[in-house]
This record gives C-alpha cells, structure tokens and sequence, in this order.
C-alpha cells in the first residue's frame, strides 16, 4: 500500500471506516480535535460503515502526528523508516509570510528525498489583507510552509467546481504561482470521531483531496513501471498538467493550473508521456515531439524540484530553466506567463507569453500537430546541474464519462451526479442511460456545451446492466462497465451470536433478489455470503469479539446494490445457548511483567477459571506451558454455573534463563462449546543472570528497552519512557537522530512535585573486574531558577531490592542541567547538548548489583539519558588532518586519527557540506557546493570521556578574470576587477608582461594590443583578453575635460565635454575587436556639451571611445555590465 502521512490536531478516530490501517503517533488525544478526522476521511476513508462516505484512497496505510509548523518532527523518520510519502498538513502557518525557515525545511525534504511529496490547504482567508500590496483579494496564501516551491498548496471550490469565496488567492509573496492546483473541498462528508461523521469544507478539504489523488498515482505508477517508489516531483507535474481548465485560460493565482482530474493524469502515465534530463550553466538541451492528427492541444510542461533557497529571500528561484517550443518552420512558442504586479486588475488578467524567470514549472500550448523542438536552456544554474522533467498531454475532441464509471450501486429515486470530460464548450450534450446491457437508451437531458456534470434522479427500477452515455455530435462515451440499480436493505438486526456463528435479518425487498452480507474484516466490510432470503447466519470466530455487519441486494445476472450502513453488535453470546463452557478469564500470578533475579527462582503459576456454560462442570484439567517445555497439567475440582475458581498450580515454575518467554495457560474440557476462551498467554521477560563483562546501552536496538531493564512509575502519572513517543527527533550524544531514555518533567505537573521515578538496568555481576565505573550520557535544560528537577543513581547490593540503596551519584539543577534555561518543551537537538558522567563501582567489585536511575520531579524541563554501561575508564583524543581550503564541488577526504578501542566518532562538516554528518573513523569523501568559510567538528568518545576537534575549511570558488582599462595617451591604466583570484600575470600584447595587481603600461606607439589577464587561485588559472586601439592623443585633454557617464554602464552612456574651445567635435564608439558601432558630431563651446549614446542595445563588455577635433584625438574605455 501507499503511506500517507496526516499532520493535524492529535489522535484520529476511533472510526472503523480507518480499520487495520492507521498508526497514531500523535500524543494528543483523541478528543483534541475533529479537523483531523474530517482530513483523513477525505484522503483514505474505506467507507466500511457507510459506503457513501468512501475517501481518495480507500488502500493507503495511514499515520497521523501533531502538526507542528517547523517540520521537525516524525515527518522525515516515518518517510525513512515507514515508507510514507505523501504528508498532508491542513494548517495555516501565518499569512503571506515569504520564503520562512518552514518553507526552506519542506522544499530541503523534498529536494533530498524525491519520493516525498508535501501537501497543504491553500488557506481560507480570502478577503483577508495581507499586505502583498493588492487589498484583500489577492496574497493571502496562509503560508509559510506554503510558499515552498517543491510543495503542493490547493485551492478551494464547490462541487460544480465554482470557486469558494473564502479560498486563499496567490501570487506567492515573491509573485510565483499560488495556488499550485484545485481540488473539490466545500461540503464534503467526512469522518468524525467514535464512528460518526461529518460535513466537512474548505481547502483543509481539499488538500487531502489532492493527497489522496497523488496515493492513486503512486499505486499506478509503481504497478506501471514495476518500481517500488514513484518520483514526487514528476507526479506533482502530472496533476498540474492535466488539470482541467478553470478560470482565465492558462493559470491564475485563483486556481493555479485548474482542477485536479485524476483520470487525464493517469493516462499520461500509463502512456509514458514523459522524459527527463539535467540542464547546467548556460546549457540547452533539446528533445523532439510529435503531436499526432487529431490532437486539439498539446500540453508540454517543465518542472524541477528546486534546491532551498535561503531564509526569507526576496526571490525564492534559484536555478531559473526556460522552456521553449519551436515548430518546423523555426516558429518558437514561449509558456504562460502571469504578470505578479500588485494591482488587482493586473491580478485577474489572463496569463500572457513570454519567458518566467520566477516559478520552477512552465507550460507551453501547442495547437496544431506536426513535428516540435522542445529547447531547455539552464539560463541561470548556480546549483547544477538541474534535473528536471518534460511531460506533454493531448488533448482530443473526446468525450470521457468518469461518472458513473462502472461497478457504483444506485439507488432509485436518488440523485446521482453524472459527469464527463471533453474538449471546448460548443455544441449540446446529450445524455441517456441503458438498463437493459445497451440494447435500448433512454434520454436524461440536453444540456449546453460548457457544462460538465448534470444531477440525474436514478429511476425506480432493478437492473444490474445499467450505462450511461454522453454524446455530442458525432462524439460520444458510455460507462466503461456496468452500474446497478437497486434499493439499499433497512431495518438490519442481529438476531443471535453464538460462540461461532452470527445472524443477520433485515426486511426484504423484492422475493426475486439476493443479498449479500458483510463483516468487518481486518481492513475492510468482507463477503461471508449470499442468501436468497432475508436472514443469514455466517460464520464468526469468536463470539465474544465486536462485530459490524450489513448486507447488499443482488441478483445472479450481476446486479449487486449499495451496502446498507453497517450495525454495531458489542461482543458476547446473544440469544444463544452454550451447554458446557469453561474459561480462563485472568492469569493472577506472576504479576509483572518482568521477573529479575540474579540466579534461579521459583514462581508460583495462578489463573482464574469461570464456568460460562449453562451446566456444572467436571473432568477439567488446567495446563501451563512455558515456551516448548513441556506442559504441566493438574486436575481441576467441579465449578458451579456462574461459578470462578482461582486456582493455583502445585508444580512450580523454575526460572533459570534470560531473555523473553511465552507463558501459556488453558483448560480443557471433553464437551466445551467455546474454546476460544479456554486459553490465556503472556510474554514475560526474564532475567536470572547477571552481565558479567564491560557494555554500553544506546538504545537502538530492538526492542526498545533492553532484556533485563525496566521502567517503575510509582504514581502512575509521568515517568521514564523511550524517546519512540515523542513526536519529534532527537539527537543524540553521536550527533545524530536516534533513541534514548527520558522523563517528561515539563509535564509533570505540580501535583507530582517530588515524586520519583525509576529506571532499573540488567543486574550486573562484578566478579572479576579490576576498576568498574558507571559510565552515561545526560541531556537536561532547566526550566528557570524556580524549578529544579534531579536524579541519583542508587545500587542495591547482592540484587536485594528490599534493601537499602546506596547512591554512587546525585546532581539537582542548577549542576544537572546540560544546556541553557528554556521556557519550551526541550529535547536534544545536537551532541553538544549531552555531557558524560560517570559513577564509581569499585566497592562493589565481586557481588551482584542492580542499579537503578532515580528521577526526581521539579516541574522543570525534560531530562535524557543515552549510553549507559559498565565501563573501565580510558581517555580519548580527537585528531585528524585536513586542508584548511579546498575548491568548491572537490572531494575533500577527512580521516580521524585513531582512538581508543571502544571509541566512537561524530563528525559535522560544516554548513551545506554533502554529507553534512558522518560517524566513524572514515576515510569520509565530502564535497562543498557552496563556497566559504566551513567549521569541521570532530567528537570522539567512549563511555567515560569525550574529546572535540574543530577545524576552520575555506571553500573557494573558482578565480574569475576581468579588468578594466583607460588610456592617457599611450599610457594605459589597468584595473583588476578579477574575483577569487590571489595571483595575477599581464601580457600587455607588446612583449611585456607583469605580475602587480592593478600594473599602468606605456605603450611605444599606436597599434591594436591584444591584453590578456591571468588570473589564479588553487581551483583554476582564467584568462580575460581585451583588444586595445591606441592612438595619439595629441593633447585633446588640454582644450576638453571628457567624462562617460554613468561609467560602467548597463547600455545607454553620455559623454560630457567640458570645454575650452569652440569648435566641431566627432565622437566614434568601438567594440573590443574595433568595429565602430556608433559616431556622433557635435559643435562645442566654451562650457558643458553633452552627447548621448542611447538605445544602442550593447551586450555586456568593454568598449573604446575616440574623441576626435581639430587633428587632435582620445580614447576612453566604456564598461558595460
């Protein structure tokens, strides 16, 4: 099945429609809220008890946490360790709020894991102003998460696909597409808690509508393409691009690209209309099409997953990849284009054509079929290269009915939606339905050409061929398989449960129909039979388990109606007598669940019997077996009706082992009626024998907590749990995501103020040990100076717990706390919030010990533990050798020097390093995309001790060569305007070369001198050239002051004369290799003439201005950038 994570407001259901199908992580309970539950109805309800009610995706596995805004949570660990990739999040996370830290988080999540797709509602606060600066109409995107670009937010609208006024409206803040999609929210029917429902709306709807749709196309793609897992980003592409048209043409910040249709992405899929490829730096890569006769329009789009851009950047693209479409002919065709300028009008006007430097998907609209050049240029790549994906749909004059598809139960006299896609809105629809397999069609209605779905009252009749069709002149459609029509079963009842067998009445319908009746399954209401009556008895398992049950009409010529909604019948026997039935109803003794001793015991074995049948009981034996020993069995006396014996076994259990054991316990009885209650078992963990040799428990393994520990919380409220419950990560002591042991004591509260709780190791056996320590790992904030929490840790000597401990250790905060005071939940989010502490055990060398960790509550903050073991103490040192800079995207190798034995390593490579962690000794191959200054941290530690290594890495881009240069005479001045560079080396193009920075050079005469720069640092030597034409100035200076302004330039320049003579002055302007571009004459006089160079359209370079009057002459170098 597909995993679908659902983020919302706590614990979803209790709901049978979710039944075997749903894991709740959240730590809420389930009375916090119903949001959830209307979320996750929508996305995968089953529909088991009432089939009208079914969700998107009635298959998908389903997970639910908190929503928790910052994305750092169980979201990512379920998607690594429970296959989950697809996430709903139908929560507002301010409004308009730019590209935030959740935005960076989401679009990071994806960008690394291509198989996990993020969803979220679009927001329901139109007309809410949010400043983008159009009123309240536009910009109110509830986001946030939402402005993310790899994302999915949706838009809201009701069934017939009108749009819902409180539905949020893009742009995005930095003017890209928002919304992404649109998807049917207002008035649906949805799941409420304790098998309820109810009506349900908004874009927190729609959203997992969407959800739901992208888990059918991961199911299809995977099945397609024989693949475990389908990549996110081409399945959001998908849906994009085979949305229906809805709004302006093309997309608009109302509805994005359109309205969701499932069937028109599925097609794409199926049919492989889809490519993929990497574009880099100023690179084009071209792939040909061929759109067939016949096709209305083509769709080509192109999308990528986008690296993170940076916390609260003004533009949120970074590699900025253009789509264009060109003809046979060499006709190009550019993508819509929408106009992001904050004025309303502006808004709501039709996208445009032209080339979309803002959003990383783009689509083009072919309309006629033939041969076409689809051209992906990488004009902006940074961060390359950039894989992206091309897909195309066409479009035909085609009419498709998508509902009713086939299989549906109608019901007489109800009013079924009939809907249908096609291409344009000419014409008249016409639509009838067949009862009799299509041999004769009866007309529904005409309706217009734009419309797509029209209410139809299904007629009163029985008919399990029922199509319908839809026509539209010489184009039509009908169902794809056959739907019935029949009325729903009512006034079901359960008559009797027997231990075995259940039965079902209802009033009957017609004497020439069947039904069918149904049980909850694992997952799923399950066929258990088909009767031609109206009572049927099927048979259960156990008569004491709850059932659900409902029934169907049928017919053997195929007709099979809508399930009626399913009844509840709690467990037990109901109007059914059983003769002899003896029970085993409760295991008294042992009592706990683990049994710790520190050499073999003894165990007394105890049950309760209970005689349920309707006779004495005699001749019973009861038996206990533990594991594949052999059973013990005794005699049991003779029990009364009604009557319970607590009985106690006279062979003893001998416990000699360690490890988990199945303890099993039954009677029998020669003529019992019920043998599913004769047997009860339990899982005890058993520990008779103590470690003897040096450990470290981290906690990783499975299970959770080890054989042999054990948790004790004397006042039932909070105590010592695995890290496994919280609904966010931690980090631990080797810097990375991981379990540990921790006490809530933020929680606690101020009635359990000093109250303890306690966490029991595995005994341990110190016979032959020369210097043992207790070695462990403590995390702790303090809440303020108000509030101080603590915990010691005691010894029980010989394992004898009724004695009286003693303490090895005890800190209270200010001394226990390892990080700074927080007024918030805290939990470990680096190594560097552990600290090491140990615990001398020398005393106790030779005898058995137990130890337990004692918490102390001061309604404080939470505390941690991790790497607890048994050690002997030996120092440890972290060492390596690295190169203190290194060029960007080069493999830097980074080994630790080695350390102790039992040594553990824990690097961190600095920001944006791929890998950013690491552990172990190495060789560790890292890489650095981003230049400048990096901090490599090395930890190295044992149970005992801890050592840190930091050193600083600068990252370098490669050296880039450029200069600038202005002639007096035949004196030139260079200036270096190279970056990254830290040598230099000029050819001056007469012989002559020089190594200084920014060199002058006087040239022998006039000439062209080709300059070239050499530029370098330890990533690369670049070269930069420029052709200089030098002519005799001839004092032009003396009678003119020149100057070009602006100077570097973006194209247009002027040149101000300042003059001392009169007199006419010609002005000539070159490029690089001498051609003259442009000349000017003016007539100077004493004072400032200006002449304007404008509208030239020069490309970025440097260019040479010669000023030229009464034989006399100048050179100046225009730069233009």
């Amino acid at each position: 099945g597909v995993s679908v994570l659902v983020r919302d407001d706590g614990q979803l259901g209790p709901h049978i429609d979710l039944q075997g199908r749903l894991s709740n992580y959240s730590l809420e309970p389930p009375t916090n809220g119903t949001h959830g539950d209307g979320v996750v109805g929508i996305l995968g309800g089953a529909g088991n008890l009432d089939p009208t009610k079914k969700g998107m995706a009635t298959g998908t596995d389903l997970y639910a946490i908190d929503y928790i805004n910052d994305f750092q949570d169980l979201t990512l660990p379920l998607h690594l360790t429970q296959g989950v990739t697809i996430t709903n999040s139908s929560y507002s996370d301010g409004c308009n709020d730019g590209y935030t830290l959740s935005a960076q988080t989401v679009d990071q999540q994806i960008f690394e894991h291509p198989t996990l797709m993020h969803v979220f509602s679009g927001g329901n606060s139109n007309p809410l102003n949010c400043e983008y600066g159009a009123g309240g109409q536009w910009g109110n995107i509830t986001g946030g998460h939402k402005m993310a670009k790899n994302v999915i937010a949706v838009a809201n609208v009701y069934a017939d696909a009108t749009l819902a006024e409180s539905s949020s409206r893009g742009p995005a803040y930095d003017g890209r597409l928002k919304p992404d999609i649109t998807a049917n929210g207002q008035g649906q029917g949805s799941l409420d808690p304790n098998n309820g429902y109810q009506t349900f709306g908004g874009t927190s709807a729609a959203s997992p509508g969407i959800a739901g749709c992208l888990a059918q196309l991961t199911h299809a793609f995977r099945t397609i393409n024989a693949v475990n897992d389908a990549p996110s980003p081409l399945l959001k592409a998908t849906i994009l691009n085979t949305a229906n048209e809805l709004g302006n043409l093309g997309p608009d910040f109302k509805f994005g690209w359109g309205l969701v249709n499932t069937w028109r992405a599925l097609q794409l899929l199926e049919q492989h209309q889809w490519l993929e490829g990497n574009a880099d730096q100023n690179g084009s890569i071209e792939h040909t099409i061929q759109i067939p006769a016949g096709v209305k329009e083509a769709k080509i789009m192109l999308y990528w997953a986008e690296p993170p851009a940076a916390e609260n950047s003004a533009k949120a693209l970074i590699n900025d990849l253009d789509l264009t479409v060109a003809d046979g002919n060499g006709t190009v065709s550019l993508p819509w284009k929408l106009d992001p300028t904050p004025n309303p009008t502006i808004l709501d006007t039709p996208a445009g054509k032209g080339r979309d430097s803002l959003n990383n998907v783009e689509q083009v609209l072919i309309e006629s079929p033939g041969t076409y050049t689809i051209r992906v240029n990488g004009t902006e790549v940074p961060l390359g290269p950039q894989h992206y994906y091309i897909l195309w749909e066409f479009v035909k004059d085609e009419i498709k009915v998508t509902y009713p598809a086939g299989g549906e139960g109608l019901v007489p006299d109800e009013v079924e939606r009939i809907q249908w896609d096609a291409y344009g809105n000419t014409g008249i629809f016409t639509l009838r339905y067949t009862t009799d397999g299509g041999a004769t069609f009866s007309t529904i209605a005409n309706v217009g050409g734009d419309q797509r779905m029209y209410d139809w009252t299904v007629p009163n009749t029985v008919s399990g061929k029922v199509y319908v069709s839809v026509s539209r002149d010489t184009k039509s459609d009908t169902s794809d398989f056959p739907s019935s029509i029949v009325r729903v079963p009512q006034n079901l009842q359960v008559t009797n449960v027997c231990p075995y067998s259940i039965s079902l009445s209802w009033t009957e319908l017609n004497d020439t129909l069947s039904y069918d009746a149904y049980l909850l399954g694992s997952k799923y209401m399950e066929l258990k039979g088909t009767t031609n009556s109206n009572f049927i008895t099927m048979p259960i398992q156990n008569g004491e388990e709850d059932h659900w049950l409902s029934v169907r009409a049928s017919h053997p010529n195929g007709t099979a109606g809508r399930r009626a909604n399913a009844i509840y019948r709690p467990g037990g026997i109901y109007n059914c007598s059983v003769s002899h039935d003896l029970a085993v109803r409760k295991l008294l003794s042992p009592v706990d669940d683990i049994i710790v001793s520190c050499g073999p015991s003894l165990v007394t074995i105890s049950i309760r019997v209970k005689n349920e049948g309707q006779n004495l009981t005699s001749g019973g034996t009861a038996f206990y077996q533990l594991g594949n020993n052999p059973p013990v069995g005794e005699a049991l006396p003779d029990i009364p009706v009604g009557g319970a014996l607590d009985f106690s076994f006279q062979t003893l259990l001998t416990l000699d082992l360690n490890g988990n054991v199945l303890l099993k316990t039954w009677v029998v009885l020669s003529n019992d009626g019920a043998t599913y209650n004769d047997t009860l078992s339990h899982t005890y963990t058993v520990v008779s024998e103590g470690v003897n040799q040096f450990f470290t428990e981290n906690f990783e393994a499975t299970p959770a907590l080890p054989i042999g520990w054990r948790f004790e919380n004397p006042d039932g409220l909070i105590g010592w749990q695995t890290t496994d419950s919280l609904f966010f990560p931690v980090v631990g002591p080797d810097d990375l995501i991981g379990r540990s042991i921790h006490v809530n004591f933020f929680q606690y509260g101020p009635a359990g103020f000093g109250n303890e709780d306690y966490l029991y190791m595995i005994p341990v056996d110190l016979a032959g040990f020369d210097s043992p320590a207790l070695s462990f790992k403590v995390a702790h904030a303090r809440f303020d100076d108000t509030y101080s929490d603590g915990m010691r840790v005691e010894v029980f000597s010989d394992c004898d717990l009724g004695a009286t401990p003693v303490t090895v250790w005890q800190k209270n905060d200010p001394d226990l706390m390892t990080v700074p005071d927080s007024a918030n939940y805290y939990y470990p989010g680096s190594g560097a919030d552990w600290r090491g502490e140990s615990a001398d055990l020398t005393p106790f060398i030779g005898k058995k010990i137990i130890i337990r960790f004692v918490s102390i509550n001061g309604y404080g903050n939470s505390l941690y533990l991790d790497d607890i073991g048994i050690t002997g103490f030996e120092p440890v040192q972290a060492e390596f050798v690295a190169p203190d800079s290194v060029c960007r995207l080069d493999t830097v190798v980074f080994q630790a020097t080695p350390s102790t034995s039992d040594a553990a390593y824990a690097w961190s490579f600095g920001t944006a390093a791929i890998p950013g962690l690491a552990t172990g000794i190495g060789p560790h191959n890292v890489t650095y995309p981003i230049p400048g200054d990096k901090t490599v941290r090395l930890i190295v530690s044992n149970s005992l001790d801890t050592d840190t290594m930091t050193q600083a890495v600068t990252v370098l881009s490669p050296a880039t060569a450029n200069f600038t240069a202005v002639q007096n005479g035949f004196t030139v001045s260079f200036t270096n305007t190279s970056s990254n560079a830290n040598t230099y080396l000029w050819d001056f193009g007469d012989g002559v070369t020089s190594t200084e920075t920014n060199p002058t050079h006087t040239y022998a005469g006039q000439d062209f001198y080709v300059v070239n720069l050499f530029a370098t640092n330890i990533c690369r030597t670049h070269l930069k050239s420029l052709t200089l034409g030098l002519t005799q100035v001839n004092n032009l200076l003396e009678s003119i002051g020149i100057r070009i302004l602006p100077n570097p330039t973006s194209g247009d320049f002027t040149a101000e004369l300042d003059s001392h003579i009169a007199g006419n002055v010609q002005l000539s302007l070159f490029d690089a290799a001498g051609r003259k571009l442009a000349a000017q004459e003016t007539r100077v006089k004493h004072g400032i003439t200006r002449v304007a160079f404008e509208n030239l359209h020069l490309p970025k370079g440097l260019y040479q201005l010669n000023v030229q009057t009464d034989g006399k002459q100048a050179t100046f170098s225009v730069v233009v950038q």
